[in-house]
């Protein structure tokens, strides 16, 4: 058809608008009765005109997402490993650090705490996964500006590196997170919450696990202890002990200090072999 109705006032019905000037809203075919109709002459004017502004913008808003999950699926936010800590991270507040600006130097080290934690991994029964699992721990610490060694001392004392270990308490995965914590650290970071059975996922779980006890270090002001305290016990049985000046549970305490000394001894453990790692293949092992 070479003509179309359109009506842009109120008042007025059977405005014509060629094909280059016009809005196709509806045919001129319609009888004048349907065309006079209150549905017509309101609600589908402005449903067409509202569709010309809402279209767009989701359309433009699916791009800018899509271009933001490429742009970090790219990126790495810088870590807390000692001997490169001041060279990387200046004082030690987070910044991304993309892995391939890396020196070779800081890539030699950083795949040689990924080969460490797989070693590491490898004692246990989940070795089959050592290498996987310590990919994903180091490049998840990484994001988040944290000592991998110190994740995977958690992951240990939590799970023994079980991706499928599940407590009585209903906890999932490598850091035993407990649903409506994950649910609600999801929504602290901002993370899509897609249903449980995602703290299956090794990669969400460790992601989770550390936004998490990093809320927790800030809530405690950067208080590790206390910190791992609240993960294992819950954040407000901490602040009630210390309101009431209350000492925590003793198994609770001991969990606390069984990772802070283990973490200790693997950092020591990995200053002592660093040398050994300038000779690893920095590019197999982190990817």
């Amino acid at each position: 058809m070479n003509n179309l109705w359109v009506h842009t006032d109120l008042r007025v019905e059977g405005v014509r608008y060629d094909r280059t000037r016009g809005l196709r809203v509806f045919d001129a075919a319609l009888s004048a009765d349907h065309r006079s109709s209150p549905f017509h002459r309101y609600i589908v004017p402005l449903f067409c005109l509202s569709t010309l502004v809402v279209v767009p913008f989701l359309v433009a808003l699916l791009l800018l997402n899509l271009g933001g999950t490429a742009q970090v699926a790219h990126s790495f936010v810088e870590i807390n490993f000692p001997s490169i800590e001041k060279a990387i991270y200046g004082s030690g507040s987070a910044k991304a650090v993309v892995l391939s600006r890396l020196t070779q130097l800081e890539r030699q080290e950083v795949a040689g705490q990924a080969q460490f934690i797989a070693e590491i991994i490898g004692k246990t029964r989940a070795a089959p996964q050592a290498e996987k699992l310590s990919r994903i721990i180091v490049s998840e610490s990484l994001d988040a500006g944290v000592d991998p060694l110190f994740v995977a001392s958690i992951i240990q004392t939590e799970s023994m590196f079980k991706n499928d270990a599940l407590s009585h308490k209903g906890a999932s995965g490598l850091m035993q997170i407990m649903p409506d914590t994950g649910k609600f650290t999801a929504r602290l970071t901002s993370t899509p919450w897609v249903g449980n059975w995602r703290l299956r996922d090794a990669t969400y779980n460790v992601r989770l696990g550390i936004a998490y006890f990093k809320y927790l270090e800030d809530m405690f002001s950067g208080d590790k202890r206390k910190a791992l305290i609240a993960y294992n016990w819950g954040p407000g049985n901490v602040i009630n002990s210390l309101k009431f000046k209350k000492a925590a549970p003793l198994s609770t305490r001991q969990y606390a200090g069984t990772i802070i000394a283990r973490h200790r001894v693997w950092s020591e453990q990995l200053a002592d072999r660093k040398a050994s790692f300038k000779f690893l293949d920095a590019e197999k092992i982190l990817g």
